[in-house]
């Protein structure tokens, strides 16, 4: 798995914190405004104060997405060094 499939996963993942419906699959091949108009129409209730910013949901979506991803990969850096230690 490339870097980029896996960024476009917790993409999607992260996108059920904003919004009522996940990014679809094929969100990073979405023309930019049938990807904006989607998250207008999925906005979750608690973000409707940025309804006409769409680009600022994605944004959130997208950080929050590299520090799920950052966090899970030095979680597992972490495992694999107790893992070392413990075998030892």
């Amino acid at each position: 798995m490339t870097d980029q499939e896996e960024l476009n996963l917790f993409m999607i993942n992260a996108s059920g914190d904003h919004l009522t419906e996940m990014l679809p699959s094929d969100f990073d091949t979405m023309e930019n405004d049938k990807l904006m108009e989607f998250i207008q129409e999925n906005l979750w209730q608690p973000f409707d104060d940025y309804y006409d910013m769409p680009e600022q949901i994605f944004e959130f979506i997208q950080n929050s997405a590299y520090s799920t991803m950052k966090f899970v990969r030095e979680l597992n850096l972490i495992k694999g060094e107790v893992w070392v230690i413990l075998k030892k």
